[in-house]
């Protein structure tokens, strides 16, 4: 695996999870709900590359859950985000880019005047839009939790 250990990809899964990738957006805790969700979303992520789509290797776990997934607390941690780079086109420079929540009903998470070729904003595992001023078009992104993330707009 990429830490240079030997083990399987459920458990390297569970290792980045609780390692904060499946922490709660908002309050930093890791429910059962947030790990379930970071299973299924991320367990492929970590499979060989050979193995995706090999109908003899699962590609997602089996994870089996009695009760209010979002009460059962299995850690108490601090808020984790992940760096998120916006590469910026020469033709938003001086314009505002914003990063949208897409939960949230596109409430405002951060802004900024683009100033450079890039932005790096540190967000917490979720889905979000970027709006540059003037544009009509919303570019959604999904921060997965796995490690920092790039994105051209």
């Amino acid at each position: 695996m990429s830490d240079g250990k030997v083990h399987g990809v459920f458990t390297q899964t569970l290792l980045s999870a609780l390692d904060g990738g499946a922490s709660h957006p908002v309050r930093g805790d890791i429910t059962a709900g947030t790990l379930k969700s970071y299973l299924f979303g991320n367990f492929a992520k970590f499979l060989n590359p050979a193995d995706i789509g090999n109908p003899d290797v699962p590609q997602e776990p089996d994870v089996f859950f009695k009760g209010d997934e979002d009460q059962f607390v299995i850690a108490s941690r601090p808020r984790v985000t992940f760096p998120l780079t916006i590469q910026l086109p020469a033709g938003v420079m001086g314009r505002r880019v914003k990063v949208l929540d897409g939960a949230d009903k596109l409430k405002e998470v951060d802004a900024t005047t683009a100033a450079g070729p890039t932005w790096m904003v540190p967000l917490p595992r979720g889905t979000y839009l970027i709006e540059v001023e003037g544009d009509a078009k919303l570019v959604r992104i999904e921060v997965s939790g796995t490690g920092p993330q790039n994105v051209s707009l």
